[in-house]
């Protein structure tokens, strides 16, 4: 395989990514409600704006498609890609997280006003390293306890990007 047509195919699988990330179960749920969801609550289409407008149902249905799409948008990059070598598919997995983030906080299909990615981001990385998901998942539950959650989220991130370049 070419070079060229490895960073194709890497280009091709983030853009899938970036759409999958566009489909966002919190402003579906809230449509079939006939809510507008970024018009109630904080205005965010995310979990925690889904609990308070919606209900817990929603929420825990919200959250776990959110993470789904992470998951899934990054490992079907990596599993078409792993043919062409580990390099490839890694860059490729790397390239799926990021599409797939960007498009849940800017969905292409809702005028560009998602979620903040946090349940998205956490499926991308479990889909890249499950370790470093749930080291980052740790810390993030036990910060929530001590500090609040924007400090917690702020010390996962640091910790996930130290952790995943060890790892790698």
């Amino acid at each position: 395989m070419t070079s060229q047509f490895a960073m194709f195919m890497a280009l091709g699988f983030g853009l899938l990514a970036y759409f999958i990330g566009s489909i966002s179960p919190s402003i579906l749920l809230a449509k079939s409600k006939g809510v507008d969801i970024k018009k109630e609550g904080s205005g965010n289409a995310g979990t925690t704006n889904t609990l308070r407008v919606l209900g817990p149902k929603a929420a825990v249905v919200t959250l776990i498609i959110d993470v789904c799409k992470g998951f899934l948008a990054v490992f079907i990059g990596g599993y078409f890609t792993a043919y062409a070598g580990v390099f490839v598919m890694n860059q490729t997995m790397y390239l799926c997280a990021v599409g797939v983030v960007l498009g849940h906080i800017w969905p292409i299909f809702f005028k560009f006003k998602g979620g903040k990615g946090i349940a998205t981001a956490f499926g991308a990385i479990l889909a890249v390293n499950w370790l470093v998901a749930l080291i980052a998942l740790a810390i993030v539950a036990r910060g929530q306890r001590r500090a609040g959650v924007g400090r917690a989220v702020t010390l996962a991130d640091t910790v996930c990007v130290a952790v995943t370049v060890i790892l790698d």
